[in-house]
């Protein structure tokens, strides 16, 4: 059933109280902008836009690393116009209405284009005024403290504060792993592949520099500039993988390692065309790839995740209980039980179509468990809707990691979005890293995507910061969107704990393939992770001593920062600044998005060192 209060709707003139004191700030724009918009059609809020308008750094960095006065205008825009919203629809007014306010303020802002407004207002807008019709006590604060939160702006909701029930371990667990284990003659090797984002409608020739989120698409030929054309293995602008890219990154993998024991896919099958994507389209997409995986690797088993580009509207994975028409998620659960039913035994199919998620035991003693963790992503509205559904997947986690506790097995943990980001909720990221921090002895390694970059992040005792537990590999993409070249990566992992104990990452230039598209592209060996870095062994006690390292030495961190963006020939031109460097060194240290601890202390190192 859909979740419903007895409590009317605070009206504007109570929420003021409330917004006055705490925020006074707030109140004065929430004002203006009310007052504003009942002159709408007669000033078109240009005094408004100006007063609102955000910086442009909004559009090119990440919430996290703008400035503080930045941050707080953008909390301060994003109260003022979720609050008139929330009057308007509250009070009533058509939904014409709203849309046109909003793509308003899209357009008049430059957040986007025109089509890229209305495309993803069109999506969004049934999903957004289902979440504010039916959950009356959800106020402008909590919008903005989720969908921002990583701009600092903060949320008193308690109901966004929820807790996962830790079952107590049976007997003391030791607070680090004693050895590492060495490599074995029957380690087996595992394919991380991430992210492959495949358009079909790539078009080799049409413009790549574009002004839309994604190009090199058939829509897009009015170009003179030679320079401006889509390369015909990719390209490092804003574009996704073509057929040709997706196909020739599956053939190098079979050809350089012939005896692959499993390979790992961690999500986003889908391009980033967002505002132009349907169901229709998303299916023959995921069918397309799955297909290419099911002919190339045929009898190698391949143990997928859903990525948050897959849904549509993007990001949007609705509660099990939402059955109404347009707006439930069953579809693409549905259609995954069904894909991937080749890879999975017939037990996993239930876990699946409720959310997306299953565990499976490839071999006796180890056990795959694959979450779908997109309804941490801030940008999943219906997070805003029902805060303590996100819980009940991690539940689901925390038992199943009790049963291979209790059954001596060794687990690993795939996923899509890293727990460390900005944009994962951080009351879900807390929860994911209390249940790591309980059963870290038996988890051999996690494995995500997302980022489109190559890195790591290594997990901490939340009693003491000191000691290393875990570790995440991220596996980067085969995707260039955007400024890097596409990757995969290898894993020895040895079958005692399941510990990775040798990793390398292999990329393709796209440079030098698009210098020559008769030809097919050359795959090189990029790094391998202890020749690179001088480790003696991935042991968390090396990585944990490599991060400060890191810290120490600028050079070691400028070649880790090459790595993460795979030699793409843009990026490389462009360089990493001093900012960029902490940056990358806190990402490593950071696996619970508000939880700075260990990064500020290697930041404090990294400027001590580096201060003169």
């Amino acid at each position: 059933m859909v979740r419903t209060s007895e409590r009317k709707p605070k009206l504007l003139s109570e929420r003021r109280n409330e917004i006055s004191s705490s925020h006074p700030i707030l109140y004065s724009v929430a004002e203006s902008f009310e007052k504003e918009y009942s002159k709408y059609t007669e000033t078109g809020l240009k005094k408004l836009w100006r007063m609102l308008k955000p910086p442009n750094e909004i559009r090119t960095q990440e919430l996290e690393s703008l400035s503080k006065p930045q941050q707080e205008s953008t909390c301060k825009i994003c109260h003022s116009f979720v609050l008139v919203l929330f009057k308007m629809r509250r009070g009533g007014k058509d939904p014409a209405i709203l849309r046109a306010l909003v793509l308003k303020f899209c357009i008049d802002n430059g957040i986007q284009s025109r089509m890229v407004c209305e495309g993803v207002m069109d999506k969004m807008l049934k999903v957004l005024l289902f979440i504010v019709d039916n959950r009356p006590t959800l106020s402008a604060v909590s919008v903005c403290s989720v969908i921002l939160q990583a701009s600092g702006c903060v949320n008193d909701d308690p109901e966004f504060d929820w807790h996962v029930g830790i079952t107590p371990p049976v007997k003391n667990i030791a607070i680090t792993k004693s050895f590492f284990p060495a490599s074995r003659a029957d380690n087996l090797k595992i394919v991380h592949l991430s992210d492959i984002h495949y358009d079909p409608e790539y078009k080799v020739g049409s413009l790549a520099n574009c002004k839309l989120p994604m190009c090199c698409r058939s829509t897009e030929n009015n170009f003179s500039d030679d320079s401006d054309a889509a390369g015909s293995w990719g390209d490092y602008r804003n574009c996704d993988s073509p057929l040709t890219l997706v196909e020739n990154t599956l053939d190098a993998v079979l050809g350089e390692h012939s005896d692959i024991d499993y390979v790992y896919y961690t999500g986003d099958y889908v391009d980033h065309a967002v505002w132009s994507t349907s169901v229709t389209g998303n299916k023959k997409t995921i069918y397309a790839v799955d297909a290419l995986l099911k002919n190339k690797f045929k009898n190698t088993p391949v143990f997928p995740v859903i990525g948050n580009h897959e849904s549509d509207p993007v990001n949007i994975f609705a509660p099990e209980y939402i059955k109404t028409n347009g707006l439930e998620s069953g579809w693409i659960y549905n259609f995954l039980a069904n894909e991937w039913s080749m890879w999975l035994p017939n037990a996993t199919q239930d876990t699946i179509r409720k959310g997306g998620y299953y565990t499976v035991s490839p071999r006796r003693g180890f056990r795959v468990i694959a979450i779908n963790n997109n309804d941490c992503y801030t940008y999943n509205f219906w997070l805003l809707f029902d805060p303590n559904y996100l819980k009940i997947q991690l539940q689901w986690l925390q038992d199943t990691l009790f049963q291979a506790e209790q059954a001596g097995e060794s687990v690993h943990i795939l996923s899509h979005i890293p727990s460390g980001v900005g944009g994962c909720h951080f009351t879900w990221s807390r929860e994911f890293r209390r249940i790591i921090d309980r059963y870290h002895n038996i988890i051999g390694g996690i494995f995500n995507g997302h980022t489109h970059r190559d890195n790591f992040s290594v997990y901490y005792l939340r009693s003491n910061i000191s000691v290393p537990i875990n570790v995440a590999w991220n596996g980067g993409s085969v995707t260039p969107y955007t400024n890097v070249n596409p990757n995969y990566r290898v894993y020895g992992v040895e079958t005692k704990t399941y510990q990775v104990v040798h990793h390398e990452t292999w990329i393709m230039n796209l440079t030098l393939s698009n210098m020559n598209p008769e030809r097919s592209p050359s795959w090189i060996k990029e790094y391998s992770f202890v020749n690179a870095y001088g480790v003696p062994d991935l042991s968390l006690g090396s990585l944990d001593q490599l991060l400060y390292k890191f810290a120490l030495d600028k050079d070691l961190l400028r070649k880790y920062w090459s790595f993460h963006v795979k030699l793409g020939d843009p990026s490389i031109k462009a360089g990493c600044n001093t900012h960029c460097l902490q940056q990358l060194l806190c990402d490593m240290a950071t696996t619970q998005g508000n939880y700075l601890a260990k990064c500020k202390e290697l930041i404090q190192i990294f400027s001590v060192a580096h201060s003169g």
